[in-house]
């Protein structure tokens, strides 16, 4: 265990995958039901977005540390397309369905794992390497 945490490295893994999960499922929600995009289909949307996570979920849940670091490094990309919708539908307002909702919750989701997912591989190669 790491002197710099109180927790073990399964309970990071833990937090990491129920962000990850839970940003799968802001995904689908907001693509399906919640606000989804009006020029394009839905289900190209859905797919674009969650087939990365979903490809990656098996190695993360199995705890596999590059599997972390690759999806870590795929939150980039969920992050940067969170802030960009926040700053363009700023003028728009928070109200319930609102693409501003879904994108602060993808932005916050998408930094909350990468520190999860980048706690838990720190804290298990500290453990391993010892």
């Amino acid at each position: 265990m790491d002197p710099n945490t109180s927790l073990p490295s399964s309970a990071w893994h833990r937090f990491a995958v129920g962000a990850y999960i839970l940003l799968l499922l802001n995904l689908v929600v907001w693509e399906t039901w919640g606000a989804p995009a009006q020029r394009a289909s839905i289900y190209s949307g859905l797919l674009l977005k969650t087939i990365p996570l979903v490809a990656l979920l098996p190695g993360i849940i199995k705890k596999y540390s590059r599997m972390h670091v690759l999806a870590s490094l795929l939150m980039l990309l969920y992050f940067t397309e969170g802030v960009v919708l926040v700053y363009s539908e700023w003028h728009r307002g928070w109200y319930w369905h609102s693409e501003l909702l879904y994108a602060a919750a993808e932005t916050t989701l998408s930094i909350a794992y990468i520190g999860f997912a980048g706690t838990y591989v720190r804290t298990r190669n500290q453990i391993t390497h010892r």
